[in-house]
């Protein structure tokens, strides 16, 4: 009866592998306002080709126009703190603060003057899709989809 297969001590080893796998995946997800947290690189080339033909027209019809706003996009960085704080950096060394919060699969920006901007989000792994969402009576953005990377 030696050579009989002791499935305890082939099955329980597995068992307590197969618990422990599965509980560092529970321990590892993490909530959207988790993963939202830290820095944000403007990620130019995919941001600006899901660019709509009219404004992409109109920034190639205008050279000094479409300078200016690459160059305030290109090297952007943002940033979301755990206490709700946001800065923004733009291309050009401009600076601006405020605080954030997600509501659903929208993230609101509010400035210190008050104006709340509103950006529908996509998040996976290490890459971040704000989109404007626009309001009647607002003014719209040159670069809807804004394409960032996590520095």
């Amino acid at each position: 009866m030696k050579n009989q297969i002791n499935f305890k001590t082939i099955y329980y080893p597995l068992f307590v592998l197969f618990i422990l796998l599965n509980s560092n995946l529970v321990v590892a997800q993490q909530t959207n306002a988790e993963k939202i947290v830290g820095s944000w690189v403007f990620e130019a080339e995919a941001s600006f080709s899901s660019m709509n033909k009219k404004a992409s027209d109109f920034m190639n019809k205008n050279p000094q126009l479409k300078l200016q706003i690459q160059s305030a996009y290109i090297g952007k960085t943002i940033t979301f703190l755990s206490n709700g704080n946001y800065s923004q950096t733009l291309g050009d060394g401009a600076k601006s603060s405020g605080q954030w919060k997600l509501n659903g699969s929208t993230v609101l920006i509010a400035a210190p003057d008050g104006a709340v901007f509103s950006y529908n989000f996509n998040l996976s792994n290490t890459n971040l899709l704000l989109t404007a969402v626009h309001e009647q009576g607002k003014s719209v953005s040159i670069v809807p989809n804004q394409y960032f990377i996590k520095i």
